[in-house]
């Protein structure tokens, strides 16, 4: 499924179906690691709807697709709110956080999943940006050895 709205959300860049900023390098840069300067040098200003399947760096969650398709006025009316569920996290410090899950209510994972994801998801960040900051990391986008 993260496969098919990849290629879905692909072939809207490649329609000129999204907001201008939404284009094939911002797609190459966001969802396969594809630096500016590669994606001039290897042409894919010149891709239409190809086969973007094998150009994807598994970087990106579903989740992740979803959330910008809720952001695009052009997408945000695919996902229906009645089949929404709230899910409210306590955070380390005591606040409260809402989490929109667009799902039937019957079919949200427990809370105590949802925190564990958003929690790892959060350590996992702070880590490659701390080592990418200390040099430690390459760059997705770098040399391939």
């Amino acid at each position: 499924a993260q496969f098919l709205g990849l290629e879905g959300l692909w072939q809207k860049v490649c329609e000129g179906k999204l907001p201008a900023r939404c284009n094939k390098q911002w797609f190459m840069e966001t969802f396969c690691g594809i630096s500016a300067f590669e994606f001039h040098l290897r042409g894919f200003q010149n891709l239409f709807i190809a086969n973007i399947r094998e150009k994807l760096n598994g970087n990106v969650k579903p989740y992740d697709v979803i959330a910008l398709m809720c952001a695009l006025p052009t997408t945000r009316s695919f996902f229906a709110h009645a089949y929404s569920a709230q899910v409210e996290v306590v955070t380390f410090d005591g606040r409260a956080v809402r989490h929109l899950l667009l799902l039937r209510p019957e079919h949200a994972p427990e809370q105590k999943h949802v925190v564990l994801l958003l929690r790892e998801t959060y350590h996992k960040t702070a880590y490659f940006t701390q080592a990418q900051m200390k040099g430690t990391l390459f760059p997705v986008s770098g040399p391939k050895v």
